[in-house]
């Protein structure tokens, strides 16, 4: 892993509050998810769980965070979160339930990792710096790179009605045709009500990532052996 991304993410940490949530394949693998703990422990910072290790052949990272934050809230009713930010180099908020990841999600570049940049949206969302006006408005933290290292920030769970088993599960969106030009491709959403969790995710080396990890497709192809990633996913959660 690289120092200075540790460092970025021990700065989010710091300047927060925040706790992290171990939410990428390191978790699945008892070794990798020791060496991951070793690694943060090393610049300070402690991993309070992990979330469930949902199939691999689904991109629905989004689901398992808002699971697990649902599971330590229902077993913990003295914990009371302000704020989170969910941070990956995938675009979560196409995959499974990744629309109520908005305005709680920072996009990383995939070769790049938690930049300073990155690290200065994150604290921003868990210090509730954004805006009103900002809701809903995307942008690009590394001019020149299409959506990676976006901040996307939104309203989340307007109503503030609790979601049912049938909100949660994904519905297809039906692509608009434009004269002259095919359909885009249709993409799977959920009408899930937001919940509030915090992850990190950071990158894997060039060995061990496919052409195609920095999309949220990515996860329908599961590796054979034990990831070895050059900064770890995890998850922070502002308890202040």
């Amino acid at each position: 892993m690289e120092e200075k991304l540790l460092q970025n993410l021990a700065r989010v940490v710091r300047e927060s509050g925040a706790k992290i949530v171990l939410s990428s394949d390191w978790r699945r693998h008892p070794e990798a998810r020791a060496e991951a703990q070793q690694v943060l422990a090393s610049v300070g910072l402690e991993i309070i769980g992990c979330t469930p290790c949902k199939s691999p052949y689904l991109a629905q990272r989004p689901t398992e965070i808002l699971e697990w934050k649902r599971e330590f809230m229902r077993t913990h009713p003295g914990e009371k979160w302000e704020n989170w930010v969910a941070i990956d180099d995938r675009e979560l908020l196409t995959e499974q339930n990744g629309r109520f990841l908005r305005g709680h999600f920072v996009q990383t570049h995939p070769l790049r990792g938690l930049t300073v940049e990155a690290a200065d949206a994150c604290i921003a969302l868990l210090r509730q710096e954004v805006t009103k006006a900002d809701a809903g408005a995307t942008g690009p933290l590394h001019p020149g790179v299409p959506r990676s290292g976006s901040f996307e920030v939104s309203s989340a769970n307007p109503t503030g009605r609790a979601a049912t088993a049938e909100e949660d599960a994904p519905v297809r969106q039906r692509p608009q045709a434009t004269p002259g030009r095919p359909a885009p491709a249709a993409s799977h959403i959920s009408a899930a009500h937001a919940a509030r969790a915090l992850r990190v995710h950071g990158t894997a080396p060039l060995q061990a990532r496919r052409p195609s990890d920095s999309v949220a497709v990515a996860s329908r192809t599961a590796p054979a052996r034990r990831p070895r990633p050059r900064s770890v996913d995890a998850g922070v959660v502002d308890r202040r």
